[in-house]
């Protein structure tokens, strides 16, 4: 018994009664410690757990439902075929978890770190992050929809066949990130930062990028249809066969940037600022530019096919083996 003792009393010994049928009342569990368990086809439902800590525990087609988190640590555990509805995770602390096989739905995660933790063949759904710190965690085939993200940070993290739908990030930044063979449909990039990281094997539609910032990054493979870029920024970035279809840009300034094998069809560019920038196998093909002006920049090898090329000016540039369409 001292080995139960150790992790909350009572609570494995009445494990079935409590969470395998909904209870009619909501439990609290305070300040426990769980070690060294498997824990298995189980219901917690209408549960707080406060100052919780997991460490060690194996989940295993879990249903965690209708409860609340309140700093909670889970530590080395590994959730397999688990399923998380309605629940609320505040201050909180996940490191070197693993999650696999994962229905996360409805709920809302707050002030909390995810450190060193595996996400992998899951699907979240219409989740709530506020003021999040992501690092150093991997993230692979899983379908995230409806997620809103704000005043949160991922870094050193790599996402790997993800589809993103309706995708909303609020003044989040991302760094020393790599997004591979990523999909994103219907998303929004509101005040976002992206520094330092790598995009390759990229596919968007509808995507808004709007007042944020793109620096010092590599982007390869990347093809955009249907988007937005607005009032930001793109610097000190490499973009190598990219396609770009009926993009708008706007009020933005891209500088110290390098594009290799590009695209741009059917797009808008409107007071848009090219400064310092080097384009080399390039194609505008019918696109069109309203007060957009190139300073010190180089253009080697491509063709400008404008609707409009008059708006397009070109300030201290040197270029060669262009073809101008009229």
């Amino acid at each position: 018994m001292g080995a139960l003792e150790s992790i909350g009393g009572n609570f494995m010994k009445n494990t079935y009664n409590l969470f395998f049928s909904k209870p009619e009342k909501q439990r609290i569990y305070k300040n426990k410690t769980f070690l060294n368990m498997t824990i298995k086809n189980m219901n917690f439902d209408n549960i707080i757990f406060e100052n919780v800590v997991f460490k060690n525990i194996n989940f295993e087609n879990i249903c965690i439902k209708n409860t609340s988190l309140k700093n909670t640590t889970f530590l080395s555990c590994n959730f397999n075929t688990c399923h998380f509805f309605n629940i609320e995770i505040y201050n909180s602390n996940l490191e070197n978890c693993i999650f696999y096989d994962l229905v996360f739905k409805q709920s809302e995660v707050q002030d909390t770190k995810i450190d060193n933790c595996d996400f992998v063949d899951s699907n979240i759904l219409d989740i709530y992050f506020n003021n999040i710190d992501i690092n150093n965690c991997k993230i692979e085939h899983l379908e995230i929809e409806n997620i809103h993200m704000n005043n949160s940070e991922i870094e050193s993290t790599k996402f790997f066949k993800i589809n993103f739908i309706s995708l909303h990030t609020l003044a989040t930044k991302i760094q020393k990130s790599s997004i591979f063979q990523t999909n994103f449909f219907n998303s929004w990039f509101i005040e976002t930062k992206i520094i330092d990281s790598i995009i390759f094997d990229v596919n968007c539609e509808m995507l808004y990028f709007l007042m944020g910032d793109i620096k010092n990054c590599e982007i390869k493979e990347l093809i955009i249809n249907n988007s937005s870029l607005k009032v930001s920024s793109v610097i000190l970035t490499k973009f190598f066969k990219c396609n770009f279809l009926n993009l708008t840009t706007s009020e933005t300034k891209i500088s110290d940037t390098r594009f290799f094998t590009i695209i741009f069809e059917k797009s808008l560019f409107n007071t848009v600022v090219f400064e310092k920038s080097f384009f080399v196998d390039f194609r505008f093909i019918k696109s069109e530019a309203i007060k957009t002006t190139s300073n010190y920049c180089k253009f080697d090898g491509g063709v400008f096919d404008l609707l409009n090329s008059n708006n397009f000016n070109f300030e201290n540039c040197d270029i060669t083996y262009v073809d101008f369409v009229k």
